[in-house]
């Protein structure tokens, strides 16, 4: 029996591979998206809370343009939040314990993201879709510039509160 290469996989399979990606890319935007809102939750400080708030709207607006990809392309999208959860590539388990830790966490998992999107791409026929594609560079782009404007914040503030309290 002979193998098929990747440009031989049925329609149907090329179908559910397109949706794998894409829910675990929705699912990891999810789990983001929570951990942003907590975090801005979590924060007394108004300076503080623009950051998330501005990366909590970049989130929102990746989790729209895939949930409409899903719906162009007729696939499923995940529905609950044990779907979500058991989806997902970052870490669900959250240190609340100061801002600092939680800067950390948010910088990793925009670096995640923007990682898994390159194995996403390398493998399978997820990278040959050209509209598929170009849906998940802008989005590695996005974690990319949030990731880099979260890291110059952060030093921000680690120097202006470590100058503070000397």
């Amino acid at each position: 029996m002979k193998m098929r290469t990747q440009e031989e996989l049925p329609v149907e399979e090329q179908k559910k591979e397109f949706a794998e990606r894409l829910n675990k890319l929705l699912a990891d935007e999810y789990v983001l998206m929570n951990k942003t809102s907590t975090c801005l939750f979590k924060s007394s400080s108004p300076a503080f809370q623009k950051v998330p708030q501005i990366v909590y709207e970049e989130l929102k607006k990746n989790v729209q343009e895939i949930l409409a990809m899903l719906k162009r392309k007729k696939l499923n999208a995940l529905i609950s939040i044990n779907d979500i959860l058991s989806n997902t590539r970052l870490n669900n388990n959250i240190d609340f314990s100061s801002k600092a830790s939680l800067f950390s966490i948010l910088i990793n998992d925009h670096s995640s993201i923007a990682n898994n999107i390159d194995k996403d791409l390398s493998k399978g026929k997820a990278g040959s879709d050209l509209e598929l594609r170009k849906l998940f560079e802008t989005i590695k782009k996005r974690h990319q510039l949030i990731e880099e404007k979260l890291n110059d914040y952060f030093t921000w503030a680690f120097k202006t509160y470590t100058r503070k309290s000397a």
